[in-house]
């Protein structure tokens, strides 16, 4: 919080202007904190010991009177919601009627009691972001080739649930939002296409305590729009009829939902899991409504071919503290899509990829895969995806010195299909997965300031899927990102 300290005490001599006032004494003696990764419970547990401890120290006892008033610091302090409190001493207002945004001006506009009227006067947060990213082939078959990514997204959030009827009351250890997001990306791969998508979606997230998140997206809306294409790219994908597919499944409407389990955020904890659950399905709603004519191979809505699929995968690391700033973190990732219905193979957004920074560092970025299949793209610039991932990673990390940390690591990992696809040879998931991995390992550096971090491993395969074990130390991958890894 404060240089780089997660928790920050100081006592000191005060002198504070409080306004014109005879209620304040200007000059005093005070004493603060800031403390990281903390919640309100954890400063009220703080508060009460600092409490007890002072009774205990000044005086010798947790019972004493002070100012008329018998008190007992020994009982557990009462912990009180806002919404009780205004209750308690509202003439009319139940806890139910805190929690609703409009009884609540009203009150206030009868009481002549003033309340900041913001946009949409209800504590709204109004997010814009951009994101771009360059990608270029500096050698291989495919030298010279480049890849640019532009992304705009827009979100609000309301502090509760928009919903037919108040339930606002139910959610207990915080506010529940409602968060409505919308976004465009272009991306443009030079020599092969371009891609344009629209996203929309429209959800709920809430806290159920310290360590859960839940979020769950009603609606989930993405429109992905096959631009130019090039002679090259139209080759492949008419050697390839599920790529194709893949790109021409433009309309994706269905319900997304996440659960996060996270115990890092918590000082407290010196070992610490994190275990994040997904879950995604499209295209059953619109099937409903979908059309498909004489001739036509799939359904489709408002003239536009609709994905549906249904899709899960699970994150879990686990961070082991060994000492003073030295861990042992490992992660497993596994992920499995299943199309049916309206489609034969997932849409290509929505497929996984294997390979790069936060994946097994010792190969390109989506270079692995599928299975045992090796592309002849020898620059390996075309993404190879799948509808399964199972990935590995074991991470040893230590200090070298000031903000600077360092790593050895070995990750294994691949992607796999779940219909045969005689265009990519060895694809297809079989009992033999195991031998399939691509494993590698190496050496990181890590610039970590204040939280944000440089990163830069460099990494070298130990296992190609379709090859025996061999260390190619000759042929080193170097990846640069921000953040760790997992």
């Amino acid at each position: 919080v404060v240089g780089g300290f997660e928790k920050v005490f100081e006592i000191n001599r005060n002198f504070r202007n409080e306004g014109v006032s005879t209620k304040h004494n200007p000059e005093f003696t005070m004493m603060e904190f800031y403390w990281a990764y903390a919640d309100y419970n954890d400063l009220m547990d703080l508060t009460e010991t600092l409490f007890k401890s002072l009774a205990d120290k000044v005086i010798g006892k947790h019972q004493f009177e002070y100012q008329g008033h018998q008190l007992d610091f020994g009982k557990p302090f009462l912990r009180r919601s806002m919404a009780s409190l205004v209750a308690e001493y509202s003439d009319g207002l139940s806890e139910k009627d805190c929690n609703n945004l409009s009884v609540m001006q009203q009150f206030c506009d009868e009481k002549g009691v003033s309340y900041n009227k913001n946009w949409l006067k209800g504590g709204e947060i109004l997010k814009t972001g951009s994101t771009f990213s360059y990608e270029r082939q500096f050698g291989g078959q495919q030298k010279g080739l480049q890849s640019l990514q532009l992304g705009l997204e827009t979100q609000v959030s309301f502090p509760r649930l928009l919903f037919p009827f108040d339930i606002n009351h139910r959610f207990k250890y915080s506010t529940p939002k409602t968060n409505i997001r919308v976004g465009y990306d272009y991306l443009n791969r030079s020599k092969l296409y371009s891609l344009n998508s629209i996203s929309a979606s429209f959800g709920y997230s809430w806290q159920a305590n310290k360590y859960v998140t839940h979020s769950l997206n009603l609606l989930n809306l993405d429109y992905v729009r096959l631009g130019k294409t090039t002679n090259d790219f139209e080759a492949i994908l008419n050697e390839n009829p599920f790529l194709r597919e893949s790109f021409e499944q433009q309309f994706i409407l269905g319900l997304t939902y996440s659960f996060t389990y996270n115990e890092l955020l918590s000082e407290n904890n010196k070992n610490g899991i994190y275990f994040n659950l997904n879950f995604d399905t499209a295209g059953n709603s619109l099937d409903l409504f979908g059309k498909q004519k004489k001739g036509e191979q799939v359904k489709k809505f408002l003239g536009l071919a609709y994905a549906q699929y249904a899709k899960t995968d699970i994150d879990v690391s686990y961070h082991l503290n060994l000492n003073k700033n030295q861990f042992l973190v490992g992660r497993v990732f596994a992920g499995l899509g299943i199309p049916y219905g309206n489609s034969n193979t997932l849409p290509f957004v929505k497929q996984y990829f294997s390979g790069g920074p936060y994946s097994v560092r010792a190969f390109n970025i989506r270079s692995l895969g599928p299975g045992t299949y090796e592309s002849s793209d020898q620059g390996g610039f075309f993404d190879q995806s799948g509808d399964i991932r199972l990935e590995a990673n074991l991470e040893y990390r230590f200090p070298l010195f000031n903000y600077v940390n360092g790593a050895i690591f070995v990750d294994a990992g691949n992607v796999w299909l779940m219909n045969e696809n005689e265009k990519l040879p060895g694809g297809k998931f079989t009992s033999d997965f195991i031998n399939e991995f691509g494993v590698g390992s190496g050496v990181g550096v890590r610039v970590d300031i204040q939280g944000f971090v440089l990163r830069f491993d460099l990494a070298a395969p130990l296992k190609k899927p379709a090859q025996n074990w061999k260390f190619n130390y000759s042929k080193p991958v170097f990846n640069f990102a921000i953040g760790y890894p997992f």
